[in-house]
Order: structure tokens, then C-alpha cells, then sequence
């Protein structure tokens, strides 16, 4: 091989070297953003949210219905497609507690590490309950704007709409 080729093939292998180098070193500060993101998402959902939850579940279970909490970190059975999630299920005069043909009315805040967003789903349709509906919210809240005071506005909203 002439000198003038291979120096140009070292460069150019030399230059996707560092391309992949590169590559990689963002695909690896990528991951520990989103593993900080959903660390500190645990951490605010069971320290903010889930008290709050707790408190508006006593008093909902006070006057006959019924709820369940649950925190579920994220799936690594479907290659982490699925995000943590705080989930309050609602059981209106304890229907559909234990039911293994639909799933639970409910409130979710769920953690966006692509985003970075803290998300709402909600689902109020409610064993012969005769309606309702569930999805996504369209409000995507941080850390910071996710205060107290919309927590419990989020929670009492759902619950509006499942009791």
C-alpha cells in the first residue's frame, strides 16, 4: 500500500475510532441521567406523593370505599419501556378490589426519564360503572413545579371523576 493510502486509512479509522468513543461516552452519561432522574422520581413520589396519596385514601376508605398504593420501579422485563410509577388505585364502595377482569380506576404519576418529565395517567372507568375514561394527562410537571398543592388538585380531580 502506498504511504499517501495508508495514512489516509489510519486517519480515517482513526476518526471512527473516535466517533465510537464518543458515541459511547454519551450513551453512558445518557444512562446515568435517566438513572438519576428516576432515582430522584422515587424519592419525591415516596416522600411528596405517596403521603398525600395515603392521606386522601384514609379518608375516601372512611366513607365506605377502599384504595391500594403501589410503587413499581421500572420494567427490566420489557427492556425498560416501562417507566417508575406511583399508582393510587381507587375502589368505590370496594368494587373491583381483588377483580381479575379489569384493571383498577386509578391515578398515576409516572416518571419520563426521556423527557424528564413527571406525568399523570389516569383511568376512571369503574367496574358497572357505565363509562369513563383513561389516558394520559397534558400536563407535564418537574420537580420543582410538582408543589403540594398540585399533587392534591391531581388527586382530588380523579377521585371527582371515579367516585
Amino acid at each position: 500500500m502506498e504511504k499517501k493510502n495508508k495514512e489516509k486509512l489510519n486517519k480515517l479509522l482513526a476518526d471512527r475510532k473516535k466517533i465510537k468513543e464518543e458515541f459511547e461516552q454519551k450513551a453512558k452519561e445518557d444512562k446515568d441521567e435517566k438513572k438519576t432522574f428516576n432515582d430522584n422520581f422515587e424519592k419525591f413520589s415516596k416522600e411528596r406523593i405517596e403521603p398525600i396519596m395515603k392521606e386522601f385514601g384514609d379518608k375516601i376508605k372512611e366513607n365506605g370505599h377502599d384504595y391500594k398504593i403501589t410503587y413499581i420501579k421500572k420494567d427490566q422485563k420489557s427492556n425498560g419501556l416501562m417507566e417508575p410509577k406511583l399508582m393510587m388505585e381507587i375502589y368505590p364502595n370496594g368494587e373491583g378490589r381483588g377483580s381479575l377482569s379489569s384493571k383498577a380506576a386509578h391515578i398515576m404519576f409516572y416518571a419520563d426519564d426521556y423527557k424528564k418529565i413527571i406525568g399523570i395517567h389516569e383511568n376512571n372507568i369503574v367496574p358497572s360503572g357505565g363509562g369513563g375514561s383513561a389516558g394520559t394527562r397534558n400536563y407535564d410537571y418537574t420537580f420543582k413545579t410538582l408543589n403540594t398543592e398540585k399533587i392534591e388538585e391531581e388527586i382530588l380531580e380523579s377521585i371527582s371523576k371515579i367516585l
